[in-house]
């Protein structure tokens, strides 16, 4: 092998490891459960970990936008601009633009409550109105990060024909251990656990973790290096 061809294979090597792939762009639905069953405290903790933890790991081009669970949570969309992340922001730099619509984005997520006119829990409503809107994007790395008790008590099971998750990733915090009418029992919770993450993989999860509050405060900064 002649020596300019050693030279141009040596550089094509060097260009070739230097060269960073940057990294897929995601697109987050952070839902909140603000029907009468949940838990005050999981709420707070909830919306704290979406601002302190999440906010601050996007990436330019990333996507993040909030959903909620409500009595009748299908067809609802929360009336939210999705955040889109620019490089000004990722860098810290002085972007008005971007800093009013993150401000604005907080403020909505420390003003999300319990709405105690809420009495039932459309949990499979709210999974068939967020799926379509993941639906509407051609982002292939997308979360769905579910903040409830996931109590459902509509009973809208069959609604589940019109959840589609391919390509999402879904965690669930502050799942209760209740479930069919058996109350804060660990074992009732696991059969819980089971049956959605089941239903999430029948709809097309890529995975799916679902978790009660204890696990949910220990899991919080594992999920947020996850999604780094």
């Amino acid at each position: 092998m002649n020596k300019l061809l050693r030279i141009i294979l040596l550089l094509v090597i060097v260009l070739i490891g230097c060269s960073e792939v940057p990294p897929e762009k995601r697109f987050i639905i952070v839902v909140f459960d603000q029907t009468g069953s949940m838990i005050a405290e999981d709420l707070e903790a909830g919306k704290e970990f979406v601002i302190e933890q999440i906010l601050p790991i996007l990436r330019k081009g990333d996507l993040i936008g909030i959903a909620a669970v409500t009595s009748s949570s299908y067809g609802y969309r929360y009336g939210v601009e999705f955040l889109p992340v620019s490089q000004q922001y990722l860098d810290m730099k002085n972007d008005s633009a971007v800093e009013v619509k993150r401000n604005n984005f907080i403020q909505l997520v420390r003003g999300i409550s319990i709405v105690r006119e809420y009495p039932s829990t459309d949990v499979y409503g709210m999974l068939a109105s967020v799926s379509q809107v993941f639906l509407e994007d051609t982002l292939s790395n997308k979360y769905l990060i579910v903040i409830s008790d996931m109590d459902d008590n509509v009973n809208r099971e069959g609604i589940m024909s019109d959840v589609f998750l391919k390509d999402v990733h879904v965690y669930v915090l502050f799942a209760s251990h209740k479930f069919r009418g058996i109350k804060d029992d660990f074992l009732a919770f696991k059969e819980k656990q089971r049956y959605w993450v089941d239903l999430f993989h029948e709809a097309g999860a890529v995975n799916s973790f679902f978790w009660d509050a204890n696990l949910s405060k220990m899991k919080m900064d594992w999920l947020a290096k996850k999604l780094e």
